[in-house]
C-alpha cells in the first residue's frame, strides 16, 4: 500500500502527464512548456518513488533537486533514470531562464523520450513495491526467552508458535 504523501505525488504525477498532452494537443506554438510541465511529471513520479522507499531518506516537502539526486543516486535500480531527470531539467531550465533558448521538435522528442523512459523504470518498480507492501504480513516484535535470555524476533502473523523450554 502505498503512502498518502506518495499517492498525493502519484496524483500530481498523471495530472502532469495529462496537462503535458493537453498543452501540446491544443497549444502547438507553445509545445515548449508541455517540457516543464513533462519534468515536473518526473519529478512527482521520483518522489512517488523515493518517498516509499525504506533504504532512502527522502522528505520531497523539504527537499530542493540536490536532494532529490542524492536520493536517487542511491537508488542503482533506477539505471539511467537520474540521467534522463537530468536531462529534462536541462531542457525545461532553458526553456524557463534562457531568452534566447529555441526549443526545437529534436528538443521535443528527446523529452518525450527521457520522460516515456523514467515512466518505464519508476512506475512498474511503484506498483511492484506497493503490491509486496500489500501482500506482506502483519509482524510486530516479540521476545522470546531461550535459555533464560530474552532475544527480540520477528513474528508473523501466519506464523505458527512452538513452545519453547
Amino acid at each position: 500500500m502505498m503512502s498518502n504523501r506518495a499517492q498525493a505525488c502519484y496524483e500530481k504525477f498523471k495530472d502532469n502527464a495529462a496537462l503535458a498532452a493537453r498543452i501540446e494537443e491544443k497549444l502547438p506554438d507553445d509545445k515548449a512548456w508541455s517540457c516543464v510541465v513533462r519534468f515536473y511529471a518526473a519529478v512527482h513520479l521520483v518522489n512517488t518513488y523515493l518517498i516509499d522507499k525504506s533504504q532512502v531518506r527522502y522528505d520531497p516537502a523539504s527537499a530542493e533537486h540536490t536532494e532529490r539526486k542524492k536520493a536517487m543516486d542511491r537508488c542503482p535500480e533506477l539505471r539511467d533514470a537520474p540521467k534522463r531527470y537530468r536531462q529534462l531539467k536541462d531542457v525545461s531550465e532553458s526553456v524557463r531562464y534562457d531568452a534566447g533558448f529555441k526549443y526545437t521538435e529534436e528538443h521535443h522528442k528527446d523529452v518525450r523520450a527521457n520522460l516515456a523512459k523514467i515512466i518505464a523504470i519508476v512506475e512498474p518498480k511503484i506498483k511492484k513495491a506497493r503490491t509486496c507492501r500489500a501482500r506482506r504480513p502483519k509482524c510486530w516484535l516479540a521476545l522470546l526467552k531461550i535459555v533464560g535470555k530474552s532475544v527480540p524476533v520477528q513474528v508473523f502473523a501466519s506464523t505458527q508458535y512452538i513452545n519453547v523450554s
